[in-house]
């Protein structure tokens, strides 16, 4: 993703969403999910909900940051716009009942309810869910200065009919004393995330501002419950030389491994190309950076460009998506996108260019958000591409394979899919689509192998 060069408008807020699949990393929740009992379906995609179906979309529209799940195998994510207040977004929920295979919509908190939009508006990235059911997130925009907040939605009664919205960071831009930074493009993540483990809702969350900050090109920081409150703390400033920011500027996620390392991606590297970054914690809590891959580093960037997407595995090998590059002339993209392995010891490889071997691009491209489960396979998605260039889901084993091709607007099963899709414990699918639906203003779709 680009970094913004201006506050974008509203108008433009759930394309800008989609085109950059701003994502994110939060757990998988598989633990969560492995022991609902589900009737066995046959294989294919349903749709569990279609956005817009309210008057002007007041139920919200362009799902983009992927779904969590708490322990009863609901689901819950956001919106990019939509809800009845200023078409701010908001944060809804699925109330999945799988005996009888139904599910049922409601939303939970709609944003810009506060004057000025203090609250935030446009939330982007996955949430996270602790064992209380209590849900965290950042929105890129709203908050005391317009450049967003990290929030937080609880649960005030035994069946979720009310709940209590509270503010942990407003973020902040051009304020000559401000170091947290501005514009959180993503969600959070926490330690155990990388294994699935549900968040315990006191340690520390960690995320990344695109802006701001020390030198004014992002931050990484971190959230951390203390008695009645949230301390904030910037743990690292981009760009401290001030010059060629050789170890990038505007960080787009990050994740953390066992050892409490924090992987990124962030725009810039020697190509202007995107890099993948560590940051390793030190003496004094103090954290240095090093850049693991630098992207069109190969001939012709065959490695890939813009990286899109990044998770970790328990042995502390990295796994990711890029936008563009791989393939470099081709019908449909040109460069159509790659998912690249970073191993433990640092060495870099391409499992899969899009549409190197299909001539149509019946694979996809563009890829965006993936999701590692414990037999080591990969499931992903892209954002176009597949049988009706709308996009593909698809799993990586020892070779690609195309599980379902998403279809134009006016498709029940929706379009463009973004952000990671979640697995339950009996290996269904679940995760959103931006456009399509009923409306044509995205889905929440179940896929059953």
């Amino acid at each position: 993703m680009r970094c913004f060069g201006t506050e974008p408008t509203r108008g433009k807020a759930a394309l800008a969403a989609w085109k950059t699949f701003a994502a994110s990393l939060c757990a998988a929740t598989l633990a969560a999910l492995s022991s609902l009992a589900q009737p066995a379906q046959a294989a294919g995609i349903s749709t569990l909900y279609s956005f817009c179906e309210l008057n002007g979309c007041q139920d919200g529209a362009a799902p983009g940051g992927g779904l969590v799940a708490d322990a009863q195998g609901n689901l819950f994510g956001t919106t990019q716009s939509g809800g009845n207040i200023n078409s701010a977004g908001v944060i809804y929920e699925v109330v999945r009942h799988p005996k009888r295979g139904t599910a049922r919509y409601r939303s939970l908190y709609e944003f810009c309810a506060l004057p000025a939009c203090a609250d935030g508006r446009y939330p982007l990235g996955r949430l996270v869910i602790d064992g209380a059911g209590r849900l965290y997130g950042t929105t890129w925009s709203g908050g005391d200065v317009n450049s967003g907040v990290a929030f937080m939605l609880s649960p005030r009664s035994a069946g979720h009919s009310k709940w209590s919205y509270a503010v942990l960071q407003s973020f902040c831009s051009g304020q000559p004393t401000c170091v947290a930074g501005a514009v959180p493009l993503s969600g959070f993540t926490y330690a155990g995330a990388y294994a699935g483990a549900p968040y315990d809702g006191t340690s520390p969350l960690y995320g990344v501002a695109s802006r701001g900050g020390k030198y004014g090109n992002g931050t990484v920081y971190s959230l951390r419950h203390h008695q009645l409150d949230w301390k904030f703390r910037a743990l690292y400033a981009f760009c401290p030389d001030l010059g060629t920011c050789a170890g990038g500027s505007a960080p787009q996620l990050a994740v953390l491994d066992g050892a409490d390392n924090l992987y990124g991606i962030a725009n810039g590297g020697n190509q202007n190309a995107g890099l993948v970054f560590k940051l390793t914690p030190g003496s004094g809590n103090a954290y240095s950076e090093s850049v693991l891959h630098d992207f069109c580093s190969s001939p012709n960037c065959a490695d890939g460009k813009f990286p899109s997407d990044l998770i970790v595995d328990a042995g502390g090998n990295l796994f990711g998506t890029a936008r563009q590059g791989g393939v470099t002339s081709h019908l449909y993209c040109g460069g159509c996108g790659t998912l690249f392995k970073i191993a433990s010891d640092d060495t870099f490889s391409v499992l899969h260019a899009f549409c190197a071997r299909t001539p149509r691009c019946t694979d996809g491209f563009a890829p965006s958000g993936i999701t590692l489960t414990p037999s080591g396979d990969i499931y992903g998605v892209t954002f176009y591409g597949g049988k009706t260039n709308a996009g593909t889901l698809f799993r990586m084993a020892a070779t690609m394979h195309t599980l379902f091709s998403f279809c134009p607007n006016g498709c029940s099963a929706g379009a463009n899919p973004v952000a990671a899709p979640l697995q339950d414990g009996a290996g269904k699918l679940f995760g959103v689509a931006a456009g399509g639906g009923e409306s044509s203003h995205g889905t929440v779709y179940e896929f059953t192998r």
